[in-house]
């Protein structure tokens, strides 16, 4: 543990890994072109593991190793520090992933690949975070949950916008089908 008596980050990260890695092989196990998802999976796991190893040198540069007995007591808040930031850099890429769906969504003008149920919960999520990195003062919980609240409210807003663009649409296409239909039916 680096910081002590915090457990909360490290069960739920803990569970969310387990959870992700339970979807992916439940996914792979149904997936119609599994030999092309495998090297996608392989693509991902090698990037994953190149950012890691970044990491980890990033990390082993900025805390020495070992420690110098004058400097002893400075190690757990350097690499408190330093893991803090990356693991915040980490969370942002994650709650910017979404960017990539809202660009498709506003370039085809459908909701169809936006799910709102996941939305609302990533939304719900960042926002108990975000609770509680204020109560407890910890930057490297807060920073990223507020860009994933920010991020969270924008992809509602897109949604409810394009969603009510397509909602005017079909109200549209009805009237004019049903204008339609009633002119076919008083025609002589």
């Amino acid at each position: 543990m680096i910081t002590p008596d915090r457990y909360q980050s490290l069960v739920c990260n803990v569970f969310g890994l387990v959870m992700e890695v339970a979807y992916i092989c439940h996914f792979l196990r149904f997936a119609a072109n599994r030999r092309a998802l495998w090297l996608r999976l392989a693509g991902a796991v090698a990037t994953l593991a190149a950012l890691v190893g970044i990491a980890i040198a990033l990390d082993a540069a900025a805390v020495p190793f070992p420690c110098w007995p004058h400097a002893a007591s400075e190690c757990p808040r350097v690499a408190s520090n330093v893991l803090g930031w990356m693991a915040s850099v980490f969370n942002i890429l994650m709650y910017g992933a979404p960017l990539t769906i809202m660009a498709d969504v506003l370039r085809t003008r459908s909701v169809q690949f936006m799910p709102l149920p996941l939305t609302l919960a990533v939304l719900c999520c960042s926002s108990a975070w975000l609770v509680y990195a204020l109560y407890v003062m910890d930057p490297f919980i807060l920073i990223p949950n507020v860009s994933g609240v920010g991020l969270g409210i924008l992809q509602v807003c897109l949604y409810t916008y394009v969603a009510g663009i397509v909602g005017e649409r079909k109200e549209l296409l009805n009237a004019v089908a049903d204008a339609d239909a009633i002119n076919y039916q008083t025609a002589p």
